[in-house]
Order: structure tokens, then C-alpha cells, then sequence
């Protein structure tokens, strides 16, 4: 049987969640440009980034709810570790305020 409170699962919830959020986002940002915006740069890809890291919230939530601490600590690490590459990969624009 699969246990849901381990580590391991909390990090590929962590992982997969803010993904599966982010292609959710990218597509809700493609319909507001084609029908409300008329323009094309709708929302940027940095504030959509920080938006999907940000629906981790509800698993963390979930699993505290559940009292899975292990899978918590797997969310959280998996939040830190995305939350790093968003840093790394928009770092120039965060300096600069664009």
C-alpha cells in the first residue's frame, strides 16, 4: 500500500502541483490576452511563476490538516527548492524591478 505520509511523496506533491498550477495559469493568461487584454504580454511569466509556487499552500495545507508532518516537510522543501530556482532564473529583473 502507498503511505502518503512520507517525505518523498510531500516533494513529488510539491513538485507536481505547482507545475500542473503554472500550465493552468499559462492557459487562464491566453484567454484574458485573446478576449479582455487585446494585447499580447497579459501577465508576466515571473508574477505567474511566484503565483504557481504559491498553490503549494494548498497541499500544505491539506497535509497539515491530515497531520502528515513528514509529507509537510517534503512540501516545504520542495517550496524552498522552486522558490530558489525562480530567484536564480529571474534574478537580473529582481534587481533591476522589471
Amino acid at each position: 500500500m502507498f503511505k502518503r505520509n512520507t517525505v518523498f511523496f510531500g516533494i513529488l506533491q510539491g513538485f507536481l502541483f505547482p507545475v500542473l498550477f503554472f500550465f493552468i495559469l499559462q492557459e487562464i493568461n491566453q484567454i484574458l490576452i485573446r478576449y479582455y487584454f487585446g494585447r499580447p504580454p497579459g501577465l508576466s511569466l515571473k508574477f505567474l511563476s511566484i503565483l504557481s509556487i504559491a498553490s503549494n499552500l494548498i497541499p500544505l495545507l491539506i497535509a497539515n490538516q491530515s497531520r502528515n508532518t513528514r509529507a509537510m516537510r517534503g512540501v516545504m522543501t520542495a517550496t524552498l527548492l522552486l522558490t530558489a530556482a525562480v530567484i536564480a532564473y529571474f534574478w537580473r529583473e529582481f534587481l533591476t524591478g522589471g
